[in-house]
């Protein structure tokens, strides 16, 4: 996505910040895509994974750690939604944030 925002830079001058924030998002979106997320929450507080139990690349024995370890900031819902809790300096830039999370969770895949 970067480097389609440096050509659309180079060709028409200066990306609108709202085109930069879209790239952000999609980078995002393609994340939970390759995790096999239905839906993705983005919030200020927190980001949500909808998940397909069928199609997630998820580890269920990785998240599972993810989720019990002290002090976690993930949480799994019984309607197979995987939340990560934004601390306060994470909130400051949730898309950052959410995709950090997300990496780390690519990390649980299979």
């Amino acid at each position: 996505m970067r480097l389609l925002l440096e050509e659309m830079a180079d060709r028409y001058g200066p990306v609108p910040e709202e085109v930069q924030l879209l790239g952000e998002l999609m980078v995002v979106k393609a994340y939970g895509r390759r995790l096999g997320a239905v839906t993705i929450d983005l919030t200020a507080e927190r980001v949500a994974l909808a998940l397909d139990s069928a199609a997630t690349t998820l580890s269920p024995e990785k998240v599972l750690k993810l989720v019990n370890r002290p002090r976690s900031l993930y949480r799994l819902t019984p309607d197979m939604r995987l939340i990560r809790t934004f601390v306060a300096a994470e909130q400051k830039d949730r898309i950052r944030s959410a995709k950090r999370c997300l990496l780390e969770l690519l990390d649980c895949a299979n």
